[in-house]
């Protein structure tokens, strides 16, 4: 429950094993290995290598949200090294940041400073690697340092660079310093034959850097007193970069310094990009402040006009609080329809988190519209008189939308299903869905439980064959000609088994994407109505073909048998996206 670059400790113990512990140690094991010795490394190789390609897989898609591909950001991290070296050895105040901005290198040579970075660090570990005997510790501290940026150096795509990834590096940086110096000293000594024995030099030396350490610390702490200096800073040194605007301007919102904060949030979203991550955390506070200055009716027209001009892909981990402050900024002003949508939306963006407060507030509405105009005509609940009643129907009703079934079931606990009461006949109609929906989520569940099939928890033999073939079907692409015979002969002995179809099925969208058996396909779906799996491998399988009437049918067919499958928003979306297409094609 680390951090993840603590994946590098095991690597950590080699080196240190190799460099100081038992320096050699390597090579005479390298020397000792046989034929056969290497033939298990190599198979050993091969059994986990392809362990890795999902590792890949994933990380090459993590670079859909990021402004630079694989390839640039392991350019650019050449450059970033470099200077994390050079940050260590000056780290004047004016070099510091809270948060860089870096040129991203798109080649070798774009910029120029790519290549000569690329050669500089292959020369450093070339020279570490040569002088490794006469200086083990300067050896260890450089592949100490380099060890310990290798996560967040290479390939994972994170944000390209922060001086908070030198902490544990920098160990080695100073290890290999201590290291260089001593070699240095020795050097010296013997060269005036002994003659500077006294260290009073070195304690001069020692003094005079933690003195300028001291100060520059000072220094650098007056840029650290407050949140809006910090960020001062960052922008003084990042002026391009949306987050640092975006952060100051709600420093100051935080201080009530409004008017200065507005400019600087309007400018983070100017700036804002393709994967901006700052957009709604600026929309939010500009929001508020526009609020605080002009009133809650230019809010709301302000925020409406920011929903309108949303990045493509921008990060919407604040939108969930922006969502709530236009529903909070719609109460004031007396739209509660609007205010009920925004506070909907806001339920089904956000997590548990802020669940409980947006319950709150919606139920805080739903009273204040009753008291102000006796009724709930305004929010579009006029067939209830109680307000009591408006609200257990309205807050279970979103939350079975959003598939918390839990929480809808525990506000609907007290209905009594066999009530023909006028008030009563929603909340039984809702009571009624509930079970409904439950009820086929757990004929799902139950059809895709293998411990409940037959041919599969009576025979131990058939679920590992089966788990095998998964297996080189996810990891093992030089192998899917085994698996394929594994799953023949599963089919060949239980042909209707909806295990193996989809196995078998999974296995030729890998190997051939455009071409599965539909008819193999649509006949395990009749025959097991209720294993959703299927349906959702024809439906993308469907997409993948661009047949999207088609795709549509299978898509509401999965939602049918599974109202509550894991990825039900992507589904609903496509459906809705669809049918709205279909119309308009329709209307034109």
């Amino acid at each position: 429950m680390s951090k993840e670059n603590s994946a590098t400790l095991p690597l950590a113990f080699l080196l240190l094993e190799v460099t100081l512990i038992n320096p050699g140690s390597f090579p005479r094991l390298l020397a000792r290995l046989r034929p056969r010795h290497w033939l298990a490394i190599a198979l050993i190789f091969l059994v986990f290598l392809p362990f890795t390609f999902r590792f890949l897989a994933d990380t090459i898609n993590g670079y859909s949200h990021r402004p630079f591909n694989l390839w640039e950001r392991l350019l650019t991290e050449s450059r970033v090294v470099v200077w994390y070296l050079s940050l260590l050895a000056l780290p004047l105040p004016s070099r510091l940041n809270f948060d860089h901005e870096t040129v991203i290198s798109t080649s070798l040579f774009s910029p120029p400073t790519t290549i000569l970075s690329i050669l500089f660090l292959v020369l450093l570990i070339a020279a570490t690697f040569k002088f490794r005997h006469r200086s083990p510790l300067v050896t260890f501290g450089v592949f100490f340092f380099f060890l310990n940026l290798l996560i967040e150096s290479t390939i994972v795509p994170l944000e390209l660079v922060f001086e908070h990834r030198l902490y544990l590096p920098s160990v080695g940086f100073f290890m290999a310093l201590v290291g260089i110096v001593d070699l240095l000293w020795l050097r010296f000594h013997d060269r005036t034959g002994g003659a500077l024995e006294d260290s009073r030099p070195f304690w001069v030396g020692l003094v005079i850097i933690f003195a300028v350490s001291s100060l520059l610390t000072t220094l650098r702490n007056y840029d650290w007193r407050d949140a809006m200096s910090l960020y001062r800073d960052v922008i003084s040194k990042s002026p391009n970069k949306p987050r640092a605007y975006a952060n100051l301007g709600v420093a100051l919102g935080k201080a009530g310094r409004c008017p200065e904060a507005m400019p600087l949030l309007e400018k983070a979203i100017s700036l804002g990009t393709r994967y901006d991550e700052a957009y709604f955390s600026a929309a939010n506070n500009l929001t508020i402040c526009v609020q605080k200055t002009a009133g809650s009716a230019e809010a709301a027209a302000k925020a409406e006009e920011l929903m309108q001009h949303i990045p493509p892909m921008a990060n919407q981990v604040v939108l969930p609080d922006f969502l709530a402050n236009q529903g909070t900024i719609y109460l004031q002003i007396g739209n509660y329809r609007s205010a009920l949508e925004k506070y909907r939306v806001a339920l089904g963006t956000g997590d548990r988190a802020n669940k409980g407060s947006l319950l709150i507030n919606i139920a805080d509405l739903i009273k204040e519209v009753y008291q102000t105009t006796g009724d709930g005509i305004a929010i579009g609940l006029d067939r209830f008189k109680d307000p009591k009643t408006a609200t257990i129907f309205t807050l279970a009703e979103m939350l079975l939308d959003f598939r918390d079934y839990r929480s809808a079931a525990q506000l609907l606990a007290e209905v009594d299903p066999g009530s023909s009461s006028a008030e009563q006949a929603p909340l039984v109609a809702l009571k009624k869905r509930l079970l409904n929906e439950q009820e086929r989520n757990r004929c799902v569940a139950e059809a895709t439980d293998i411990s409940r099939d037959p041919f599969f928890s009576s025979n131990r033999k058939n679920l590992f064959f089966l788990k095998l073939s998964r297996l080189i079907t996810n990891h093992y692409p030089p192998l899917y000609f085994l698996a394929d015979r594994i799953l023949n002969h599963l089919r060949a002995r239980q042909p209707d088994d909806p295990f193996i179809a989809a196995a078998a099925i999974r296995l030729q969208s890998r190997r051939k994407p455009r071409t599965i058996d539909h008819d193999y396909l649509r006949e395990n779906i009749t025959a097991n109505p209720c294993f959703a799996p299927l349906l959702e491998m024809e439906a993308r399988q469907l997409i993948a073909l661009n047949r999207t009437d088609a795709a549509l049918n299978s898509a509401q067919s999965l939602l049918r048998v599974y109202p509550g499958t894991p990825n039900w928003q992507y589904w609903q979306h496509y459906i809705r996206q669809h049918k709205n297409s279909s119309l308009q094609g329709d209307e034109k």
